[in-house]
């Protein structure tokens, strides 16, 4: 132990080189008397191996800038009143028990701090003996460090003989708890000392980049990412540390006091289903939360009547399994709901559709279609869609082709269509993905999701026929009949015959179904009566349709002259 203006040296054969060019060294003998170093010590001085009761050895002659070499023990004091400067080495093989009270200095190749120089070979013994006001640990800097930055212990270096250290982070807990901050700035693999407890000065404690508005007394955590900051870190996933407070906030020579107790968390971890709640004794103990009967507000209104004995939340002979109050609060209020699911399905159309003369060119034909996702109502935490979204857009007919799209309607175009006799069809459906699971009410799967598939196929037509000629406007002249089916009886309005011999007369396609009979409509009574078919004389015309010519066969009144009439002819 060190005590003021002493040095004791305990030792049977040690060395201490001290080169000096000033006239302060006294050595102590045992036997009291005093060796002066009264001019530099140039060689080696060696001090006898001191026994029990042997004598001290002698004092070395004088080397040129050599070193003082202590080989034995000195177990009383060593008073030194004025300073020992060291310029070379100092070598302690034995043991110091004295003390000094002058001021030991060592080059600034080998200082500690900038208060107390000595050989960095002695760092721990700097520690111990200068730095009683904080506590600092060697280790081995695996990566490099930034004065200040927490660092964890991740390894030992059995060659260093010194614990590993790399930066802390409070979200990854393989980094974490923090041993210590890191006393200077140091490159990967230096060996140098972190600080547990004590002083940290000369930091930045004003602006450094996670500080928010910092204060003195402002209480510093292990960062998330790494480095301090003054806001605890939030979120299950990340821990807290408290690593000391702001002691000065200072941009250059701001001060940390230091309290690295190496604590991964703030409280201990939790089990599922717990609580902290005090006992008697102020003690936070894990409490089930199904032991605590907490008050109960619904600001969502309940969807029944209660109590209702038509629809019992709660059916008679239920019962319950460590139900928590708010969960037999719910069950009463609020019953499990299921949604009503309504299949995708589609539309199509086609322009223009309907009857067509034949052989009639349509520049274009529009097919129409569109998908409906159909619906999960009420959605219940779904998107509220049955199906996915379409995938490919199915035709079939002439000029079509399939389209894939995702999109929910969809345009398919036929170009310069020559209309044919008779029915010309065209189909539309839709493939679309599968659906997503329905939920009830309370999130649990009700039924199943839809599968993938295909609509059913909309068939959408038009029809080829040919037009009926009658004289509708003029007794002279044939007109053009609105288009009809070419399989039903044809209906005209004959204006009356004249005196110059024309007659009502109509022209039926060949490619109309037979024609089998003739009615007349009958005024006063409102109905169709029956005429014969032979008051007309059939002969052979043709007429020019959609510059064709299509054979016809004329019907031509062969009776005495008559009014206006409406005429069927009957297939």
């Amino acid at each position: 132990m060190a005590s003021r203006n002493q040095i004791q040296i305990d030792s049977t054969l040690n060395t201490v080189d001290i080169t000096s060019t000033t006239n302060q060294v006294i050595i102590i003998q045992p036997d009291g008397t005093t060796i002066n170093v009264s001019q530099p010590i140039t060689e080696t001085v060696k001090v006898a191996t001191i026994g029990p009761q042997g004598p001290v050895g002698p004092i070395g002659p004088q080397g040129p800038s050599g070193s003082l070499y202590l080989t034995g023990s000195i177990n009383n004091d060593v008073i030194i009143t004025g300073s020992v400067i060291i310029t070379g080495s100092l070598l302690i093989t034995g043991s110091v028990n004295g003390e000094f009270t002058g001021s030991l200095l060592g080059t600034a190749s080998n200082a500690v701090s900038s208060s107390y120089a000595i050989s960095a070979s002695y760092a721990d013994l700097a520690i111990e003996a200068l730095f009683a006001d904080r506590v600092e640990i060697p280790v081995r800097a695996v990566e490099a460090l930034t004065k200040g930055d927490p660092v964890y212990v991740s390894g030992f270096n059995n060659g260093q003989n010194k614990p590993e250290v790399e930066k802390a982070d409070a979200s990854d807990s393989s980094k974490m708890p923090v041993v210590g901050l890191a006393i200077e700035d140091v490159s990967q693999n230096t060996n140098t000392r972190v600080i547990a407890i004590g002083s940290l000065r000369d930091v930045n404690t004003q602006n450094a980049p996670l500080l928010d508005n910092p204060s003195v007394g402002d209480i510093l955590y292990v960062a998330v990412g790494g480095g301090y900051t003054n806001i605890k870190p939030t979120g299950s996933a990340n821990l807290i540390q408290n690593i000391g407070k702001i002691g000065r906030v200072q941009q250059n020579n701001g001060e940390i006091l230091v309290s690295a107790i190496q604590r991964a968390n703030d409280i201990p971890n939790l089990p599922s289903g717990y609580t902290w709640i005090g006992n008697g004794d102020g003690v936070a103990t894990p409490t089930p939360t199904s032991s605590i009967a907490p008050s109960y507000t619904n600001s969502t209104p309940t969807p029944i009547d209660f109590p209702s004995s038509d629809d019992p939340n709660i059916p008679a002979g239920t019962t319950f399994d460590n139900k928590t109050f708010v969960e037999m609060m719910d069950l009463m209020l609020y019953p499990e709901l299921f949604p009503t699911l309504t299949n995708p399905s589609n539309t199509f159309t086609i322009s223009p559709s309907g009857l067509r003369e034949i052989g009639e060119v349509i520049s274009t034909i529009t097919l129409n279609a569109s998908f409906n996702r159909g619906s999960i109502s009420p959605a219940y935490g779904t998107s509220g869609f049955r199906s996915g979204l379409p995938n490919t857009y199915v035709y079939t007919g002439t000029g079509t082709s399939n389209n894939s799209s995702t999109s929910l309607t969809d345009t398919e175009i036929v170009s310069s269509y020559t209309v044919i006799s008779g029915v010309q069809s065209w189909t539309g459906a839709v493939s679309y993905d599968a659906g997503e699971q329905p939920l009830s009410s309370k999130g649990n799967d009700y039924n199943s999701p839809l599968p993938a598939g295909t609509t059913s196929a909309i068939t959408r037509t038009i029809r080829g026929v040919y037009p009926v000629f009658a004289t509708t406007v003029a007794i002279d002249t044939l007109t053009k009949q609105s288009l009809q089916t070419m399989t039903t009886y044809i209906q005209v309005s004959m204006v009356a015959e004249n005196d110059g011999g024309d007659k009502q007369t109509v022209d039926i396609p060949d490619a109309w179904s037979t024609i089998t009979g003739l009615q007349q409509f009958n005024t006063l009574s409102g109905t169709w009566d029956t005429i014969s078919l032979s008051t007309f004389t059939t002969s052979a015309t043709t007429q020019t349709i959609q510059g064709n010519s299509v054979n016809y066969t004329k019907y031509a009144h062969n009776g005495s002259k008559i009014g206006a009439r409406q005429l069927r002819f009957i297939v």
